[in-house]
């Protein structure tokens, strides 16, 4: 992507001292870690009414060309390699960049040992640096000298269900009881619950926070606000907010998080927190309050991923169910919340054995579906089903499968004369299009622009499943899939591409356990080198 322009994120331990964002733009010199004309030089043709050429043509889903500008050299270049900002575990963004600033230059990972730091920012590998690469590359040594070892708390959830569902969508490890609640290793997460029953926690929360406990309130409603359990009385509104002004922040619980992170494509009414008495109001919207009491706090979020409001008729905000997921994941990680490590820090596995292997390419069933949302379309309600063999394209069958956006069902059966393993996954080379995985009625896998927003049409498939979802005799696998031809960064026509297959798997022998030292972990991918990424 090569960003001329970078945003710093973090202001409070010094690695941007000296460094307004007015000098993390047009760097002096280039970077020499990549051949800046090697775009030009492959895909350069000038075209008419082209002027100099200054766009490259590629050709999309739509069997049209269209125009990408070209990349020309790597003067100013202020990084060359960024990454989509991370949304697992406990990942920060120190610097972003890029469209829609989704993307980070410079961000750390912390765990209970310690932390990692990543750096993109071109301070090596360049011709001519300006004083400005010489300053970030001392602040960046100082910052890392400086970290200290990260302290850490464990949620407790008290609340109804909904809450509980986010807190496993976000891979936030909680507990729902609250015998052990020691304030200062503790983040009480607050959901939606009967004011009577807040009521009557009320004073145990209080004495929790007061001996350093931080309580972590999920929305509420008006009446809810108001009602006399909360720390303070609140000044309430019932507005739209469409973006929330974080600023140049020097606020903890805003470390990472900037403006881009809090701008929803749509107005959504939510209930704002104008102020009060003790009370700070951390994002000028009022989606974001803090009342401290004691040694400790309660902050009352009055944003989540669910008031976003999301669904095949408003398709434009999924990307705003991902950005308030990805904010309310930082703002407990800001907390001090301990996240599971990402997958390449956790501890490696041996190879699996497979003992049953099911080659699932051949016949097939599709149907159109009635939606892009599989839960307003579920497999049950339509018909229409089509004969499909794989490999192939659905689009042969007809004129009427020709669409440019929709959802697609897939399906087929399979027997298994035994289940006598451990493990199984399924496998499929790629899906053109948003798809969830169901076996037997139950899912098992999900890939969307939120899990892959760079590789989605291309990425392979490899779902874990479960082996008591398996069943002796007959078996079925459906797929859902919402494809859509003719958006910017599309996520294809809809069709499934092979390999597809379902192994079965055991732990490995005693003989093979040595080989788990090569591995960073399982073979996530089949017994072909050129589709296994993992090594």
């Amino acid at each position: 992507i090569s960003p001329r322009n970078v945003y710093a994120r973090e202001f409070k331990y010094g690695l941007f001292d000296g460094l307004p964002n007015k000098t993390l733009n047009y760097w002096r010199g280039r970077s020499t870690l990549t051949d800046g004309y090697a775009v030009a030089r492959e895909y350069l043709s000038p075209e008419r009414g082209e002027g100099n050429g200054g766009r490259w043509f590629y050709t999309w889903n739509d069997g049209e060309k269209h125009p990408r500008p070209m990349k020309w050299g790597n003067h100013h270049n202020v990084a060359t390699v960024v990454v989509v900002k991370p949304d697992t575990g406990d990942f920060k963004t120190l610097a972003d960049c890029e469209f829609a600033l989704n993307y980070a230059a410079v961000w750390q990972l912390q765990q209970s040992n310690g932390y990692l730091v990543f750096n993109q920012l071109d301070v090596s590998g360049r011709e001519d640096p300006g004083p400005e690469v010489t300053r970030f590359a001392q602040n960046l040594v100082r910052y890392t000298e400086q970290l200290s070892p990260p302290e850490e708390r464990r949620v407790i959830y008290l609340g109804d269900e909904a809450g509980a569902e986010l807190l496993q969508r976000l891979n936030v490890p909680f507990d729902r009881h609250d015998n052990d609640m020691l304030p200062e290793k503790t983040v009480a997460v607050l959901g939606d619950a009967p004011v009577a029953q807040l009521i009557k926690w009320k004073s145990h929360l209080d004495q929790f926070v007061r001996e350093g406990g931080i309580v972590f309130s999920l929305p509420k409603s008006v009446e809810t606000l108001s009602a006399d359990w909360t720390p303070a009385k609140f000044s309430i509104t019932e507005r739209n907010v469409d973006h929330s002004v974080v600023g140049e922040s020097m606020d903890p619980l805003l470390a990472g998080l900037g403006n881009s992170d809090f701008y929803w494509k749509g107005s959504i009414p939510v209930v704002a927190i104008d102020g009060g008495e003790d009370v700070d109001v951390v994002l000028d919207s009022g989606i974001l309050a803090r009342v401290k009491e004691g040694a400790g706090q309660w902050i009352f979020c009055q944003f989540e991923p669910a008031i976003v409001n999301y669904n095949s008729d408003y398709f434009w905000l999924e990307d705003s169910v991902w950005y308030a997921e990805r904010a309310v994941r930082t703002l407990l990680s800001n907390l001090d919340v301990a996240m599971p490590p990402p997958r390449f820090l956790q501890v490696p596995r041996a190879p699996m054995a497979t003992l049953t292997s099911v080659d699932l390419a051949g016949g097939w069933e599709v149907a159109r579906a009635d939606s892009t949302d599989p839960e307003l379309s579920p497999i049950a309600s339509v018909d229409g089903w089509e004969a499909l063999s794989l490999p192939g394209n659905y689009r042969d069958l007809g004129e009427e499968w020709q669409g440019t956006r929709g959802g697609l069902w897939y399906r087929r059966s399979f027997d298994l004369d035994a289940i006598e393993g451990d493990f199984a996954k399924v496998l499929i080379g790629s899906i053109e299009g948003v798809d969830t995985v169901y076996i037997n009625g139950h899912q098992v896998g999900h890939t969307s622009h939120e899990t892959h927003p760079d590789d989605l049409s291309s990425f392979n498939r490899d779902y874990p499943v479960p082996v008591e979802y398996l069943r002796v005799g007959a078996n079925e696998i459906a797929i859902f899939v919402h494809y859509e031809t003719q958006v910017a960064l599309s996520p294809g026509d809809g069709n499934l591409r092979l390999p597809a297959i379902l192994s079965v798997l055991s732990k490995s022998t005693e003989r093979d356990a040595n080989k788990a030292d090569f591995y960073l972990n399982e073979l996530e991918r089949s017994d072909d080198p050129y589709l296994f990424r993992g090594w």
